[in-house]
């Protein structure tokens, strides 16, 4: 729970700002935004799968050594498809969300040293602390131009 939480939030803290994206390149089209919307999020929901698939075979009994290298690698490829460590951010240098991302991928590496359960925590606490990391405070002119962009969309 504590793992799909911290996605949620990567999520949905990147979601505002790319939405405003969306409706830009739209040009007001409702039809064109939802398309470009749906593919955008095709990466972010595969990557889900491949997450919640090493984290089924992490819970496991005896899990496969595979397990933890689908659940990193799900994990670094949802944060690539949310933006999340894309999008520049003045509190983070771009060097450090590099790192953070490609040592995101890296964690499966951790197989012999940690146990499942102990492997899912620490994934757990890293995607946390990534999306602690990326989230952006939005001013009150950012959320008031999303409003009028998505009115002016529905109408």
């Amino acid at each position: 729970m504590v793992l799909a939480a911290a996605l949620w939030w990567l999520y949905f803290d990147s979601a505002v700002e790319l939405n405003l994206k969306v409706l830009e390149l739209s040009g007001g089209s409702t039809t064109m935004a939802r398309a470009i919307f749906a593919v955008g999020h095709m990466l972010p929901s595969f990557a889900l799968l491949i997450t919640a698939a090493g984290v089924g075979l992490l819970l496991e009994e005896d899990p496969p050594a595979i397990a933890y290298s689908l659940a990193c690698v799900g994990a670094g490829l949802y944060m690539l498809g949310t933006r999340a460590f894309l999008n520049r951010s003045r509190r983070i240098p771009g060097v450090l969300r590099a790192l953070v991302l490609v040592a995101t991928f890296f964690l499966g590496r951790l197989e012999g040293v940690l146990s499942p359960h102990e492997y899912l925590w620490l994934l757990a606490v890293w995607i946390g602390a990534c999306a602690a990391l990326t989230t952006r405070t939005s001013s009150d002119a950012d959320v008031a131009r999303l409003m009028s962009r998505e009115h002016a969309a529905a109408e």
